[in-house]
Order: structure tokens, then sequence, then C-alpha cells
């Protein structure tokens, strides 16, 4: 993880992952999981080469148009 900008930015995994729709915004996502444990979405629009030749990119629910839906429903369902 890095900071790029406002926004955190992550590193893609490899080889590459598998490639999803958003089901909120119907945006291109791939998952990676942090070190601790958790599943995370990026935003396939901003997978970028850093100058080190690893790709970076922006988690979704920092740039999802549509976050704060969903992020209101898990709270009702009582996930976190």
């Amino acid at each position: 993880m890095r900071l790029a900008g406002d926004a955190l930015e992550y590193l893609v995994p490899e080889p590459d992952p598998l490639l999803q729709l958003c089901p909120a915004c119907g945006a291109s996502v791939v998952w990676m999981v942090t070190p601790m444990g958790v599943r995370l979405p990026l935003s396939v629009a901003s997978i970028r080469v850093g100058t080190d030749g690893r790709r970076w990119a922006v988690s979704h629910v920092a740039d999802c148009p549509q976050a704060g839906t969903w992020r209101t429903q898990r709270k009702r369902r009582g996930e976190r």
C-alpha cells in the first residue's frame, strides 16, 4: 500500500486476478487480499504501472459512486 495524491494505492495481485463487475455501479474490479485477510476490490480503471514496474490501483471502495448505498446496506445487515 502507498499514498498517491489523495488516495491509497494497492498492489494489483499477480498473476492476473479475476476480473468482475461491481454489482452497484457496473465498473470493472479485481480483488486482492490485504495482509489482515480482508478481500478488497480494486478499480481496473485506476490501474497504472509504477516506476518500480509493478501495477498499482485505487480501492473501488474509495471511488465507487454507489459506495454509500452498499455501505448502508451492509450496516443494516450487521456486517462489518
